[in-house]
C-alpha cells in the first residue's frame, strides 16, 4: 500500500444530493485533485514508503470526497461497515430514481471509490463500468461526467498496475474531457496530469513529459487560491526531467513549486517537506552533497514538526541522509542518522509494514 493511501492531504467535504449520500456530479473532478502532497511522495522520488499500518493511524481513502458516513467508517478501519453503508445508499438511489438514473451513476461511482481505496480493484471497475455505461446513455460520450467516469477506471486499473488497460481509458477522457470543457480548463489538467503519471510508470518520459507540460501551463495560467494542484504536477514534472537526466530543468521545476508553495505561506506544509526531500535527493544525483545534506535537513525538520521525530516517513530522509553525510566524510553522524533510520525501521517492520531503502548517493 502507497503512502498516498497512509495520509490524507486534503479532506473534500461533501453536498449531500437530494438525500441521497453522495457526492454532486459537479464535485466528482475534484476529488481528483486531492492528496497532491502525497503524489509527490509516491511519484516525484525516487522511490515510495509502503506501509501497512502506521501507529495509530488507520487506512483512508485515497480521494476523500465520498458522504461523510461512508468516509468515517473507512477512516476509523471500519471498512466492511463502509462497504455496505455505500451499497445501501446505491440502492436507495436506484429504488428512488431508477437504476438508469444520474443519482444511480453517483452512487455506483462512491461505491466504486469505496473499493478503490481498499484496493479492491477488480470491484471497482464493475462499479465504475456500470457507471459509466448508464452516463453514456443519458449524455452521449463528448459530456464531463462521462469523462469523470472514464477517468475513474483509468486511474483505477493504473493503482492495480494494468498500465495499457489504462491507458485507452486516459485517451477516452482526455479527449471527452476537451471536448466538453475546452482545451484550457482545469479538469483537463487533471485528466493531463494523471495521463502523465501513467506514462511515467510504463517508463515512456517522453510522452510524459509532453503531458505534464500541457498540465502545468493549464494550471499556471488559471492559478487560484489552491496551490496544490499546480505543486503536484511541477513537482511530477521535475521528477520526469529527473528521470532523463536533466537535472537543471528537474531543479527549477522542484524550485518553482516550493516557491508556490511559500507564496502560499506553506513553507512549513507536508508538501515543502517533500520537495525539500525531493531536491536533496536531486543534488546528491549530481554529487552536490553540500546541497543534498542542507535540503535533506530542511525536510527533516519540517517534516519532524508535522509528523512527530518517530513518524515512518522520516525513515527514506533519513537513510539518503546518511549516504550523503558519507560522502561529506561526516562517518560519525552517518552512523548516528543510519541508527536513527534503522530503529524506526524495525519497529515498523515488527509492525508488519515495510520501508523501502534510500538509493545510495552516487
Amino acid at each position: 500500500m502507497h503512502l498516498d493511501r497512509v495520509i490524507s492531504a486534503c479532506v473534500g467535504t461533501l453536498a449531500q444530493k437530494r438525500g441521497v449520500g453522495v457526492m454532486p456530479i459537479k464535485n466528482e473532478i475534484s476529488l481528483k485533485c486531492r492528496g497532491i502532497s502525497l503524489v509527490i511522495a509516491v511519484i516525484c522520488l525516487s522511490y515510495v514508503v509502503p506501509l501497512h499500518s502506521f501507529a495509530g493511524q488507520g487506512k483512508v481513502t485515497p480521494w476523500s470526497e465520498i458522504s461523510p458516513p461512508v468516509d468515517e467508517l473507512i477512516r476509523s478501519g471500519h471498512y466492511e461497515q463502509a462497504v455496505e453503508i455505500a451499497k445501501q445508499e446505491a440502492k436507495r438511489a436506484e429504488v428512488k430514481w431508477g437504476k438508469d438514473s444520474l443519482e444511480s451513476s453517483i452512487a455506483l461511482s462512491q461505491l466504486g471509490r469505496v473499493y478503490q481505496a481498499l484496493n479492491r480493484f477488480d470491484e471497482a471497475v464493475i462499479e465504475y463500468g456500470h457507471s459509466l455505461k448508464i452516463r453514456k446513455a443519458l449524455f452521449g460520450t463528448s459530456d464531463a461526467r462521462v469523462a469523470v467516469s472514464l477517468l475513474d477506471l483509468a486511474d483505477t486499473y493504473r493503482e492495480a498496475g494494468q498500465y495499457s488497460r489504462a491507458a485507452p481509458f486516459y485517451e477516452q477522457a482526455l479527449a471527452a474531457m476537451e471536448k466538453a470543457k475546452g482545451p484550457i480548463h482545469p479538469d483537463v489538467a487533471v485528466v493531463l496530469h494523471n495521463f502523465s503519471m501513467l506514462r511515467n510508470f510504463q517508463l515512456n518520459v517522453v510522452e510524459a513529459e509532453g503531458l505534464i507540460k500541457r498540465a502545468v501551463a493549464i494550471r499556471e495560467k488559471l492559478q487560484g487560491q489552491d496551490p496544490y494542484p499546480l505543486v503536484g504536477s511541477l513537482a511530477l514534472q521535475g521528477k520526469i526531467y529527473e528521470q532523463q537526466d536533466k537535472y537543471s530543468e528537474a531543479r527549477a521545476s522542484y524550485d518553482k513549486a516550493l516557491k508556490v508553495m511559500d507564496g502560499a505561506q506553506l513553507s512549513q506544509d507536508y508538501t515543502s517537506g517533500m520537495l525539500s526531500f525531493a531536491i536533496g535527493n536531486l543534488e546528491g544525483r549530481r554529487r552536490n552533497y553540500r546541497d543534498a545534506d542542507r535540503f535533506h535537513e530542511k525536510s527533516l525538520k519540517i517534516l519532524e514538526a508535522i509528523s512527530g521525530t518517530d513518524s515512518p516517513v522520516l525513515v527514506p530522509i533519513l537513510q539518503s541522509r546518511a549516504n550523503v553525510l558519507r560522502k561529506l566524510n561526516r562517518p560519525e553522524e552517518a552512523k548516528e542518522t543510519e541508527s536513527r533510520a534503522d530503529a524506526l525501521l524495525n519497529y515498523y517492520n515488527e509492525n508488519n509494514a515495510t520501508v523501502l531503502p534510500a538509493p545510495p548517493a552516487r
